[in-house]
């Protein structure tokens, strides 16, 4: 099975939770500076905003 994600690059400490569309938390992360959040194919939501992961 093949992982994508998301790049996520923050200049002050915050958490990041991202959840699929049926509204279920699936990961979370504290970023300062980059991180890379790998997550399966999908469609989530993080922020107020949707990621398609391909």
């Amino acid at each position: 099975m093949a992982f994508g994600g998301a790049n996520i690059v923050s200049d002050a400490e915050r958490t990041i939770a991202f959840y699929n569309m049926m509204g279920i938390m699936v990961a979370k992360v504290t970023v300062e500076g980059r991180q890379f959040v790998p997550l399966q194919r999908g469609i989530y939501i993080a922020q107020g905003k949707k990621i398609i992961v391909r």
